[in-house]
């Protein structure tokens, strides 16, 4: 027969384990919710006046993208930095696996192919002229993985 003690041990137990599976979920929701806040933070930046004529600029340079020197003095470096960063940071997300690469291809894709077909020239230049190895990766990174999932996208038609 089952005695008291029997009983109280497996509804401690049965308590621990709902508690570990609402732990669980409870996280689940949480990382879902900040990372719903990142992408209403990114998105807000896209449409922010400030970074739009910012791309309007740097869209309108891009022909002068060739070499680092020549850009920089014909156009300064201020909206190309504010449009290049974001898709740095947009890049580094991506690699460490922070953000996703369904929403960044979704938001963005057009804009960083236009942009990294444009500028890779001008980056690869400023790498060897300012001895910046690691300038523009995380955007050529974006670039990469969204020509992949283009890729993929093809190949599946």
């Amino acid at each position: 027969m089952v005695d008291i003690t029997e009983i109280s041990a497996m509804v401690a137990a049965a308590g621990v384990m709902m508690g570990v599976v609402y732990y669980i979920l409870d996280i689940r929701h949480q990382a879902r919710t900040r990372q719903t806040d990142l992408i209403m933070r990114l998105y807000s930046l896209f449409i922010s006046r400030e970074w739009v004529d910012a791309w309007e600029k740097v869209l309108n340079s891009a022909f002068d993208m060739t070499d680092w020197a020549t850009y920089h003095k014909k156009h300064g470096s201020s909206d190309f930095n504010q449009v290049y960063l974001t898709f740095e940071l947009l890049g580094v997300l991506l690699e460490n696996k922070l953000i996703s690469i369904y929403f960044l291809d979704r938001v963005a894709h057009d804009h960083v192919v236009l942009l990294w077909e444009k500028m890779k020239p001008m980056i690869e230049d400023a790498r060897k002229l300012l001895g910046l190895r690691q300038l523009g990766v995380g955007t050529e990174f974006l670039y990469n993985e969204m020509k992949k999932r283009e890729q993929k996208s093809v190949e599946n038609s």
